[in-house]
């Protein structure tokens, strides 16, 4: 799949549509960085797992992501981008795999995205790292 950016500037930025597909079809791993209560209190994008920027830059300090989602692109998603572009950043600059954010979750929504209360860890399971939590709805 060719990859198109939101913009040249901002070659950290992909289109919420072109992240839809792409997660849909299994290309690739969206996280959301905002914190367990946010997600908790708002969803979080279909298929994604919340894992808050803290946690992410310490598990890609420590090497523990090093390993998960081979071959697939990063997708990272918050409120309004800015931590999902940290996150981006910081992934890309520890050598995963294509590394990109989506603008806002609101962006995600109008591009049609499902929101959902029901977060899938499946794609971030592996014996060596520490699996984040999934959000516990009431």
């Amino acid at each position: 799949m060719h990859i198109q950016l939101a913009s040249d500037s901002d070659f950290r930025s992909i289109l919420a549509s072109l992240a839809i597909d792409m997660v849909s079809a299994g290309e690739a791993l969206m996280v959301d960085v905002r914190s367990r209560s946010e997600a908790k209190a708002t969803g979080t994008a279909r298929g994604a797992m919340v894992l808050p920027l803290s946690e992410l830059l310490l598990q890609l300090e420590n090497g523990d992501l090093a390993e998960l989602g081979e071959g697939k692109c990063w997708i990272f998603v918050c409120d309004d981008g800015s931590r999902s572009a940290i996150a981006a950043q910081a992934a890309a600059e520890a050598g995963l795999f294509g590394t990109f954010q989506v603008d806002s979750l609101n962006e995600w929504v109008q591009s049609g995205g499902a929101i959902s209360a029901c977060l899938s860890g499946a794609a971030f399971k592996t014996s060596h790292v520490s699996q984040p939590k999934p959000v516990e709805f009431a």
